[in-house]
């Protein structure tokens, strides 16, 4: 929290309560639109060979289970793995005789983050939390009355693809 006081120049602790909320508002924005996870967390997603995952520090494959009917089946977690290539990660799976992939078949996978938030992201949720600090009363019947900065909109537009 003292960091992000810092970043937003207020040298008291009295709002404390307002910005930690502003904080974890920003933070489950930033996740939803961007699709770049900066907490430690884990992700089911339904998955399939070559398919870009969703974004954050250091992903790491837990488990891929093949389904029928939309229930888990059979573990195929050791036949797959992650990779990555031009900036993002992908799933992938082995090339093996042993490995039998079906495109036709459903496969469900999880993925868990954990590790460093760069400085970029970190700024980003730091300016979208300030914001939405800086302006909490200046809303109208739920609809902001002020303009994300120039800033936090390259930020923001750098990770929605997952490119960076």
């Amino acid at each position: 929290m003292s960091e992000f006081r810092d970043h937003c120049r207020i040298p008291w602790t009295d709002d404390d309560p307002a910005l930690q909320r502003s904080l974890d508002a920003a933070v489950r924005l930033w996740e939803a639109s961007t699709n770049w996870y900066i907490r430690t967390t884990r992700v089911r997603f339904d998955a399939y060979a070559s398919m870009c995952i969703p974004g954050g520090p250091s992903p790491a494959l837990t488990e891929v289970f093949k389904q029928i009917d939309g229930v888990d089946d059979t573990d195929v977690s050791s036949s797959w793995f992650l990779r990555q290539q031009y900036g993002a990660w992908k799933l992938q799976v082995k090339q093996q005789p042993t490995v039998a992939y079906n495109p036709f078949d459903s496969y469900r996978a999880d993925v868990t983050y954990s590790g460093v938030v760069s400085d970029e992201v970190k700024m980003g949720i730091y300016d979208w939390a300030h914001l939405l600090f800086r302006e909490r009363e200046g809303m109208i019947v739920g609809t902001s009355v002020a303009k994300v900065p120039m800033t936090l909109q390259s930020i923001v537009q750098q990770f929605q693809r997952g490119i960076a």
